[in-house]
């Protein structure tokens, strides 16, 4: 698969989770589908390409005592989306930890579509 290219299917969750940047507090978008690996949203701003975030992802439920996860993800692409005033930016995980992967793999096998 070509470099930069997902490896993994990307799951679209029955619920919209909020995606937070811990650096200015503000809510970057919603979760539009996820794996272990990176994730897609949605939202108000076209997104910096090659910038890496510092994310929380809020989650639905508690799972394993946490109500959110802290990432950082770096931004692949962002492009306007098909809804006007909406746009869409692909990140990969950088060095996720343990606990955050299977934080996740819970959360797909609890809310996925």
């Amino acid at each position: 698969m070509d470099e930069g290219r997902r490896k993994l299917r990307r799951f679209r969750l029955v619920c919209s989770l909020p995606v937070i940047d811990r650096d200015s507090g503000e809510q970057i978008g919603m979760l539009e589908d996820i794996t272990v690996e990176g994730l897609r949203l949605k939202g108000p701003n076209l997104l910096q390409t090659g910038r890496t975030f510092h994310v929380t992802l809020q989650l639905p439920v508690e799972i394993e005592r946490r109500t959110g996860i802290e990432l950082n993800a770096h931004c692949v692409w962002s492009s306007e989306s098909g809804t006007p005033g909406l746009y869409e930016a692909g990140f990969s995980f950088v060095n996720p930890s343990w606990e955050a992967t299977e934080i996740i793999d819970k959360l797909i096998v609890s809310f996925k579509r």
